[in-house]
């Protein structure tokens, strides 16, 4: 067991809607499979349990379950990540010479911890990017490690475009600007893939 508030007991039982072959017969499970398994108690039955979602039964990898352990430890640690609700502001400064800058994209969270996105830019290198979490940006700040509870929070988080009520403050370039940089972040993390067992 990854994690369970009350302990569990040695054998468990559940129901698994499995969908049938391609012949129309039930799909048979072999012994000895093992499966990861997001589940809840069921009141006065110790010896079972209710999965959380249809497809909360999933198949055991070594890498899977390294991912549900990491992100399970970020959940219960002092200060998880918190989950974004939204992008309140952005704004854009020049360095002081040509093709140099940073962005900065400030994001709502529903703890309302502050997350702010970091974009920099020199001449001759690709764009750097980075997440601060706190009031004040942090150099030594990086992007989050894949598959990390920070990396779900924000590629399945953040929204695809930059709301046009935070657009409509910044003169066009700088909006311009911050929409390329806000593609940068976006590229970087990837697409969002399973997410919703850790909300």
């Amino acid at each position: 067991m990854i994690r369970g508030a009350d302990g569990i007991a040695n054998n468990i039982s559940y129901l698994l809607d499995v969908a049938n072959d391609n012949k129309g017969r039930a799909k048979r499970i072999p012994e000895k499979t093992r499966f990861l398994i997001f589940g809840q108690p069921v009141s006065g039955h110790p010896d079972q349990i209710m999965l959380t979602r249809p497809d909360s039964n999933l198949d055991w990898d070594a890498k899977s379950e390294a991912v549900v352990s990491g992100i399970t430890r970020d959940l219960l640690s002092n200060a998880p990540a918190p989950q974004i609700t939204s992008i309140t502001s952005a704004f854009y400064v020049p360095g002081s010479v040509p093709g140099e800058s940073e962005t900065q994209i400030f994001l709502q969270t529903v703890s309302k911890q502050p997350i702010s996105l970091n974009i920099l830019r020199r001449p001759q290198e690709k764009p750097q990017w980075a997440v601060a979490l706190g009031e004040m940006t942090d150099e030594a700040a990086t992007p989050p490690a894949p598959n990390s509870l920070l990396w779900y929070r924000l590629a399945c988080g953040l929204p695809r475009n930059i709301p046009q009520s935070v657009l409509s403050t910044l003169s066009e370039h700088d909006m311009m600007a911050v929409i390329d940089d806000y593609k940068v972040v976006l590229s970087g993390l990837g697409s969002c893939s399973r997410n919703h067992h850790f909300k």
